[in-house]
């Protein structure tokens, strides 16, 4: 599944970008673990993010 995301990382501004992710979000663990998605493929380490918003796209 798609999701559009828009978050913020330490030391960054707000960003956003469209991420694969495999499975629908549907509790808090799904949040941490895109979390985690998008700190891999953004950044390449373990910073602080905030998820301020996500869509799943068609």
């Amino acid at each position: 599944m798609k999701y559009f995301v828009v978050f913020q990382a330490e030391w960054d501004g707000y960003r956003n970008d469209v991420i694969t992710f495999p499975k629908e979000i549907a509790c808090y663990e799904n949040i941490e673990e895109l979390e985690m998605l998008i700190k891999k493929v953004w950044y390449g380490d373990d910073r602080e993010l905030t998820l301020i918003n996500f869509k799943k796209l068609a």
